[in-house]
């Protein structure tokens, strides 16, 4: 019995020694200090087993270093963030024209690399040998400085992250992917920043994401994103200062890849380059590829240049215009050439971009549109946050809270209906003077601001909704590129909506208009105090001011109005008067307000023309037409001459002789 019972131990002892072997993933294995325990990097790498961390103190290390086992290796900044930290640095610089980190590829070798520097090397960190692909190989938190050719290169790996990464001055800031027959690497490589490296993030990429990376700076060619994407996702990256090159390019390897397919290019701005995207013309099919909600914006040559084979789908971007791309697009933004689809375009710029695909379930868009959509049914679903109002003036009576959103739903055939949810914060209403209740979702149909049918606001959860569906307003099929904004009013009852007039001007005539909002119409509108300036008068029913001024001057006075149901509002007012124009022209002529030929001027016109309807009139006529001649002849001397001995001068003469006489 005892003989059985020791053969099964040995038995159970052999194979989850077998297991752990085998096993692609780090264990919890133990921690080894630099320069502590062991004097060199390199020398704690060797003593290490599968799974071990080290931890590397900060100073300078003038080594090659070699990985040859699954571990974690730790700077002194591990877990803190390489583009914006301070402070003592673990520094790894390697003999001249040596490579920083070696990673020996191996199959099941899992590999992290965590907060510190690497420079002054050929490359920083790489997979230099052929072989085996790894299982994951992470770089976060790690600056790269002056390297002459790869920055972080991960080419041998199944799986690879690079994030929060620093690289400046290198040939290939970050790169992965092998070539064929080896697989494409499933790459996530986000929140980076890179900065003049010829070109930014490349490789060969399966089911990956390129996401919040800052690509900048460099001045003589080269390209912020360039690889062979499959299924890949590439959003929200910042790509400029390429000013000869391009921020994106589509086009064939030299190794034997597959060209780009099935890739979605969304949130991303791409601005300050010489071309924002660049499609070659080997890249002889677009299938799969979009490019929706970027903001392509002031490069030079093209936003979008397109010499492939097939139409390139680059709807629903914004161009840094309104009137939409130029060259051949109709309007004044980034130029598109090529075979482009470019319409409709967005009315202007996107801040960030979330899509996601969800059955019966809501997206989470907080962080980037304090939006959420819940989706009643199966959808992909985009939403994006603009920086400012993609439409035209705010409705009647309502004001802005500032947040726009555009909710993208190409296809609707498998969707109910949809709740879009915006949120506010207590603080924003009090700064934009909204009552909570008065809350409301509007859309834009391309001319004004539409309240949406279905719609509420839950106070107790701070946002407002609207819900969509087949027979709403807006409708479901419209859900292509559509804004929505949120709107308030300050209350819920009678209120008077003009918080201030206009300035006017001795002698010119004036015109504006009171607006209440809500109550029972008609309205009735009265003033009281002190009374409007001399020369204007009220419209009772139309609650327009109109007339010419005759008297300078600051008049304040409450305004009232009262609805068909008698509620009565007011609210004081005032409106500045300004003391007319001098004689523009003679103005010009002498080059001063305080002529003594412009003083007899200002009195007949005073004395005469204002007191009288006709004289009023002229010298209204006369402050709308000659301003843009007076400042035509205060640019030429020879002209103010001629005006002052030709014009002013004798009229001055007579007036003044006639006022002595």
């Amino acid at each position: 019995m005892k003989k059985i019972l020791s053969i099964l131990f040995a038995l159970v002892l052999v194979v989850s020694l077998g297991l752990v072997t085998a096993a692609p993933v780090l264990a919890d294995g133990s921690i080894i200090y630099v320069p502590d325990d062991y004097l060199t990097i390199q020398q704690a790498i060797d003593a290490a087993s599968d799974g071990d961390t080290i931890i590397v103190a900060a100073g300078l290390y003038e080594e090659n270093v070699v990985i040859d086992k699954s571990l974690t290796l730790n700077g002194t900044q591990a877990g803190v963030d390489a583009r914006t930290r301070t402070g003592a640095e673990t520094i790894i610089e390697p003999d001249e024209e040596e490579i920083g980190i070696s990673v020996l590829t191996a199959a099941g070798r899992v590999v992290v690399i965590d907060g510190l520097t690497v420079q002054n090397a050929v490359h920083a960190i790489s997979t230099p040998e052929f072989g085996l692909m790894a299982a994951d190989i992470t770089v976060r938190n790690v600056r790269v400085l002056n390297c002459s050719e790869f920055g972080i290169s991960l080419t041998f790996t199944v799986e690879t992250t690079v994030e929060y990464c620093y690289v400046e001055n290198a040939k290939i800031a970050i790169n992965a992917g092998a070539v064929e027959p080896a697989p494409p690497t499933v790459a996530t490589f986000r929140n980076n920043e890179v900065v003049n490296s010829e070109f930014g993030i490349t490789g060969y990429l399966g089911d990956s994401l390129i996401e919040g990376n800052l690509i900048r700076d460099f001045a003589t060619g080269g390209v912020g994103i360039s690889a062979q994407f499959l299924n890949t996702e590439i959003k929200n990256n910042t790509v400029t200062g390429y000013v000869k090159g391009a921020a994106m390019t589509f086009e064939k390897s030299h190794h034997d890849r597959p060209i780009s397919e099935n890739v979605k290019v969304a949130g991303n701005t791409f601005t300050g380059n010489l071309h924002g995207i660049y499609v070659f013309p080997d890249q002889t099919e677009l299938k799969g590829i979009t490019v929706n909600f970027n903001n392509i914006v002031d490069n030079s040559w093209s936003g979008v240049r397109n010499e492939g084979g097939e139409t390139l789908d680059a709807t629903y971007n914004w161009w840094g215009d309104a009137s939409g791309p130029s060259s051949e697009g109709p309007g004044m933004g980034d130029a598109v050439k090529g075979n482009v689809d470019f319409e409709p375009w967005l009315g202007a710029a996107l801040v960030t971009v979330k899509t996601e695909t969800v059955t019966d379930d809501t997206i989470d868009a907080k962080d980037e549109a304090d939006t959420e959509v819940a989706v009643n049914g199966t959808a992909t679903v985009t939403v994006a946050r603009y920086a400012d109002n993609p439409g035209g003036d705010a409705p009647r009576c309502f004001t802005s809270l500032d947040k726009y959103i555009d909710v993208y739903v190409p296809d609707t055939g498998e969707v109910t209906d949809l709740e879009i949810r915006l949120y506010y914060a207590d603080a924003e209403l009090t700064a934009a003077g909204i009552s909570e209740e008065s809350l409301r979702l509007f859309s834009w149909n391309g001319t004004t601001w539409v309240q949406c049918s279905d719609r509420g606001v839950k106070t107790d959860s701070n946002y407002m909704w609207a819900r969509i569906g087949n027979n709403t307003t807006p409708t479901l099929a419209q859900l292509t590129g559509t804004p929505f904004g949120g709107y308030g009013l300050p209350s819920l009852v009678l209120f008077i909506a003009t918080t201030e007039l206009p300035d006017g001007q001795e002698g010119v005539a004036y015109e504006a208009r009171l607006e209440a909002c809500l109550g029972a119409v008609p309205y009735t509108w009265a003033i009281m105090d002190s009374g409007l300036p001399d020369g204007l008068g009220l419209d009772t029913g139309t609650g327009i001011i109109s007339g010419t001024p005759t008297r300078a001057g600051v008049f304040g006075f409450t305004t009232i109005v009262t609805d068909d149901a008698q509620n009565e509002v007011t609210v004081p007012l005032s409106i500045t008067i300004k003391q007319a124009g001098v004689c523009f022209i003679a103005t010009a002529a002498y080059g001063t307000d305080t002529a003594k030929e412009i003083d007899i001027l200002r009195e007949f016109r005073d004395a005469v023309l204002l007191p009288s309807s006709l004289g009023a009139k002229l010298v209204s006529l006369y402050h709308k037409t000659s301003p843009p001649i007076a400042n035509f002849i205060s640019r030429h001397e020879v002209l103010r001459a001629a005006v002052r001995v030709g014009f002013v001068d004798p009229i001055t003469a007579i007036l003044d002789w006639s006022h002595d006489s």
